[in-house]
């Protein structure tokens, strides 16, 4: 089947965009390996590689800093997350050596601009 450049390019863009080639193919009733070729025709598929490897990096960096809230979330006594501003500040002065101020702030939903 033969599909007109327009199909090809919208079908490029979207897999720039993040749609995966097999909702693209069946959107529009091609093949996957016909879309696949289309995408390397058009050199796409190297940039959509490292936007995953930058988008992948990014969720382990978030994961990681998820991990210290709850860790943090742990050994807090359980009044401090529910208690007013003035209580957790303390919490926070006794735990800011052992982690970083900031996630500590957020952990505790303590704004970090007074």
């Amino acid at each position: 089947m033969h599909y007109t450049k327009e199909t090809q390019q919208a079908a490029i863009r979207e897999y720039r965009q993040g749609k995966s080639v097999t909702e693209i193919a069946r959107g529009i009733g091609a093949s996957r390996s016909t879309v696949y070729n289309w995408i390397e025709k058009d050199g796409c598929a190297i940039q959509k590689k490292e936007v995953n490897l930058k988008l992948l990096r990014e969720l382990q960096m978030r994961s990681e800093r998820l991990k210290t809230m709850i860790e943090i979330l742990k050994t807090v006594p359980f009044s401090a997350v529910n208690a007013p501003l003035r209580e957790k500040l303390p919490t926070i002065e006794n735990m800011a050596g052992e982690y970083s101020v900031t996630v500590l702030c957020e952990a505790l939903n303590v704004p970090t601009i007074f």
